[in-house]
């Protein structure tokens, strides 16, 4: 099953080559290798049927593919039950490309709170989506797609190449789900919002028990969206509270 096998970015495609060849240069251009393997003897007997050839040429041929192990990330045992082992590889594979997480939010705007907690989800995690989630029963005060534009552009100022940034509807456990990851990252100010959150993370778990939500403690607790659209509606200088790209944002909408 291909949408089982873990994939670096959405838009990468997967490919599968099976060969008893492909490691006698080495495994270079292989994210992973699978090796399907039995005892000898089985190989030997099953080998014999399918090709109604002779046991000494058969021994001569598996002695020119034999495989240096230290190249192989998985091996499934093919001696008994070949679909039990298949299902388990899965599963493994599925946790191994790589952790990502998700960190999703309004984002309106996006503050220097939000991108202290990023910054911290990009050292631990492989790949860590920012989802842009539109609030139905909220007037946004800046588009969602002019906002992915100036977090993206604060993203490259600040070097941070493990992080996409999407705009998507619905429930976040189910965009966690589309882009393949198993953590929800939250960012914490006090102890209000840590017993808003575990409200939500118990929710969370009932909809998609696999996926974990990771508390991240903000760097400076009076950051929030609402106070920097409160403080910039006034006239005041927002500068020290959002990005650059968020601030040059505002500053064209003039709210």
């Amino acid at each position: 099953d291909l949408h089982s096998f873990p994939t670096r970015r959405s838009s990468d495609l997967d490919l599968i080559m099976e060969s008893a060849i492909a490691l006698q240069n080495g495994r270079e251009g292989f994210d992973y290798v699978i090796l399907v393997d039995a005892p000898e003897s089985v190989r030997l007997e099953r080998t014999m049927k399918r090709d109604n050839s002779s046991k000494e040429k058969i021994l001569a041929r598996m002695k020119s593919q034999k495989i240096d192990l230290s190249l192989v990330d998985f091996i499934i045992n093919n001696e008994f039950d070949f679909k039990e082992s298949a299902d388990e590889l899965i599963h493994k594979l599925m946790n191994f490309g790589g952790s990502k997480a998700v960190f999703a939010g309004s984002f309106d705007p996006f503050t220097n709170g939000h991108l202290a907690v990023l910054k911290k989800a990009c050292a631990i995690f492989d790949e860590v989506y920012v989802g842009i989630a539109p609030n139905p029963n909220k007037n946004r005060n800046y588009p969602p797609n002019r906002m992915k534009d100036a977090i993206l552009e604060t993203l490259k100022n600040e070097n941070l190449k493990n992080c996409e940034v999407s705009i998507y509807s619905g429930l976040t456990v189910r965009f966690c789900q589309a882009v393949g990851a198993m953590y929800l990252v939250r960012g914490l100010r006090n102890d209000e919002d840590f017993s808003y959150e575990e409200k939500m993370a118990k929710i969370n778990r009932y909809l998609a028990s696999e996926i974990e939500t990771i508390y991240l403690r903000a760097d400076n607790d009076i950051i929030s969206s609402s106070t920097v659209r409160g403080f910039f509606k006034e006239g005041e200088d927002v500068s020290p509270l959002v990005p650059q790209p968020i601030k040059k944002l505002m500053l064209s909408y003039n709210i």
